[in-house]
């Protein structure tokens, strides 16, 4: 059996265990990470008042309630063991701030807001690193931090790993009996150096040994680690290129789901593109490197050259022309044969670490601001001095007659806007079997019988809020993904209103308020849905 699927069989067993003898659990009065009346404490976190917090591995949640109710953090807590999430639930499953999640814990960093910190006692190695890691980082602002213990030796006296495997060790059970998980119990240098790999700092380990007079030989580090502020580029390996691919392009496409990359199978991540071929046009190259790549489909008339990028590498000369792609088709996937898979879309504000050279000089072309480093290129742009790189909107991306998923939608959403800049949001339900619970999101619904686009979201507009809204036309499309979801493929409105949101009837959800985009920062929002607010936010900034 899998490593990991080992360990999520053992903590059904041990949830389902504590259940069934009732186990008392005392709250919690200091954090000691694993080992008790061990420093640090709770004081190595920081000042967490109003701050973003996920809980790791959080089990029954009590260290999660206790940073809510004793230091101001708004926390997320999730755990993989059913019966653990049962009793987190039981417990505390009224507190305000605090929001519990059953599920993997990778995944559930791939779709939630970026945290300003991330802490875990105990739980980061029963899951595989390779896989953890890159979650870890993209999931975290810019200088945030991540808190984690790690077992350094068992209670057999056995030493940590060289190497990056999990090995079995024995999880006890109160009350008689245990369980033989999976863990990678690694060297502190082994960890430094994987931490590192994936865009983290590393800014302290604490020795967490048994207090004096214990028989137990079982030790833990506590690695403190803090993401760096600004993406890092690196070469994808030391050989330059050879001549002939000196010319290349590079493919931006960019939408309410955000900004598409690829891993390479070296490590870097990077853009659709690759060399020139004799005889096609730079348009051409675009389409056709974007289609053998990721199997998406455009035209050359949906590509927008943005102009010339020129740099040295081991001593041949290096053009890369970047290139935004307004328009395409398709679910961008890994295709055989090809160098580069595990297509994504990233927001703009999460990029991960390890990006291409190339890559990273195009996006800094594209868009100056963003925090990415790279070797210097002379960018000589195509367009006229007073008009910026082009950046596609959602009308680009989605109105069009080959826009994705055009014939498919079945589901729609409405983006209501004030004369304020403001967007109504919608609390949805938590705790209850539906797409993205617990989360502020958009007005709307799935399509019922014959009905059009158009009508689903009239019908839903008025039974949700009571409103009709007389200037709504399409805006852009979006993907939905995770539990529940049936009617991924959502077509977005746009329409104004400048009502009080206090006064609209409650019919289901919890309630609806207006929020700008800063506020929204410090929300639990569906993972969509803050995409399309931030693509028509931006394109109003540039207006």
């Amino acid at each position: 059996m899998d490593p990991e699927q080992t360990n999520t069989t053992a903590w059904q067993l041990y949830g389902a265990h504590h259940i069934g003898r009732q186990t008392p659990v005392p709250e919690v009065e200091r954090i000691d990470w694993g080992v008790r009346d061990a420093a640090p404490g709770i004081e190595v976190l920081g000042d967490l008042t109003g701050k973003r917090v996920l809980d790791l591995g959080s089990g029954i949640g009590r260290h999660a309630a206790h940073l809510v109710r004793e230091h101001g953090a708004v926390v997320d807590a999730v755990d993989a063991s059913a019966g653990q999430h049962r009793r987190a639930r039981d417990r505390y499953g009224k507190l305000d701030g605090l929001q519990l999640f059953l599920g993997d814990a990778v995944e559930h960093l791939e779709r939630a807001e970026p945290y300003d910190v991330i802490y875990s006692i105990g739980g980061v190695p029963y899951i595989d690193p390779r896989r953890l890691l890159p979650a870890l980082a993209s999931a975290l602002e810019p200088d945030g931090t991540l808190f984690f213990t790690a077992l350094h030796t068992n209670s057999l006296g056995d030493g940590p790993s060289a190497s990056v495997t999990s090995r079995p060790e024995i999880l006890p059970l109160a009350g008689g009996g245990e369980l033989t998980v999976q863990m990678w119990v690694l060297t502190q240098e082994l960890w430094e150096g994987l931490l590192v790999e994936h865009g983290f700092l590393v800014e302290g380990v604490d020795v967490l040994d048994p207090p004096n007079g214990s028989n137990s030989p079982v030790s833990y580090r506590l690695f403190r680690v803090r993401r760096r502020a600004r993406v890092s580029a690196r070469p994808r390996t030391s050989r330059p290129p050879v001549a002939h691919a000196a010319l290349g392009v590079g493919a931006i496409l960019h939408g309410p789901r955000g900004l598409l990359l690829g891993r390479h199978r070296t490590g870097t991540w990077e853009l659709p593109g690759g060399s020139v071929e004799p005889g096609e046009t730079l348009e051409e190259a675009v389409v056709r490197e974007l289609h053998e790549e990721t199997g998406l489909r455009a035209r050359p008339d949906d590509v927008v050259l943005l102009g010339t990028l020129l740099d040295h590498v081991g001593g041949t000369v290096r053009i890369t022309v970047p290139a935004v792609v307004t328009a395409w088709e398709g679910e961008p996937s890994g295709q055989p044969g090809e160098s580069v898979d595990s297509w994504r879309w990233y927001p703009t504000r999460q990029l991960p670490d390890g990006l291409f050279e190339c890559s990273a000089q195009i996006l800094t072309a594209w868009c100056p601001d963003l925090p990415v480093d790279h070797p210097p290129a002379a960018f000589t742009s195509f367009l006229p001095p007073h008009e910026k790189p082009a950046r596609p909107t959602g009308e680009d991306l989605y109105s069009s007659a080959h826009a994705p998923g055009a014939a498919d939608a079945r589901s729609t959403a409405v983006l209501l806007v004030n004369d304020e800049g403001r967007y109504l949001l919608h609390l949805r339900d938590a705790n209850k079997p539906i797409c993205d619970p617990g989360t502020w999101s958009l007005v709307g619904g799935g399509r019922e019988g014959s009905e059009t686009l158009d009508e689903a979201i009239a019908r839903e507009i008025s039974e949700e809020t009571g409103l009709v809204i007389s200037d709504l036309a399409p805006y852009s499309r979006a993907e939905a993904t995770g539990p529940y979801v049936t009617e991924g493929n959502i077509q977005v409105y746009l329409g104004h209103w400048n009502g009080d949101a206090e006064t609209l009837p409650v019919t289901e959800g919890i309630m609806f308020r207006w929020f700008d985009v800063a506020t929204m920062q410090h929300l639990t929002m569906c993972g969509w849905a803050h995409e399309v607010i931030l693509a028509h936010h931006s394109e109003q900034a540039e207006r």
